[in-house]
């Protein structure tokens, strides 16, 4: 939860300003106008916990399809550590690993997030659950079909009450 919290902060952090730069007019009410910062700020606050909440539900349920039904403990924490990727792959992630190892690393952390789940599902398959290949990727399409529809309508119901937020916040 911890890591999903800071990268989906962090991306809020990046994408919060370029929102109130992009939308005409935005910026100078952002500017000069509390009500108008107090609900950038909520709407900000509500995708913040929005996603987090999604993310988290998204990587737990989509570990516990992986995990054959004698082991969906072991899938769901499988699950939970995907969150770490999320935090890899986040602003927050590129600046712990700049600041710790360098501007390299911070660049290398990014690649391998991205790559890292993919191979981290099949080591896991393969290895702790100990499927044979073809049963493996079938169950990885499974899992991450049954993740995306219930995560891309989650998006848009937390997209909606970002814009809701927005909308009628006074």
């Amino acid at each position: 939860m911890i890591a999903e919290i800071f990268a989906v902060s962090s991306t809020a952090l990046v994408v919060a300003p370029l929102v109130v730069l992009g939308i005409p007019g935005l910026l100078l009410r952002f500017l000069s106008d509390v009500s108008t910062r107090s609900a950038v700020f909520l709407a900000t606050l509500v995708g913040i916990v929005g996603f987090t909440l999604l993310l988290v539900g998204a990587h737990a349920l989509h570990g516990w399809v992986l995990a054959p039904a004698v082991s969906r403990t072991r899938g769901l924490r499988l699950g939970f550590y995907a969150c770490g990727w999320d935090f890899g792959s986040s602003p927050a992630g590129f600046v712990a690993a700049t600041y710790s190892e360098g501007v390299v690393a911070g660049f290398s952390i990014l690649g391998s997030s991205v790559t890292a789940p993919s191979r981290s599902i099949d080591a896991a398959l393969l290895g702790l659950f100990r499927l044979e290949p073809d049963k493996a990727r079938r169950m990885k399409r499974r899992a991450m079909r049954l993740a995306m529809a219930t995560s891309v309508p989650g998006v848009v119901v937390v997209m909606a009450a970002i814009v809701a937020t927005a909308l009628f916040a006074r």
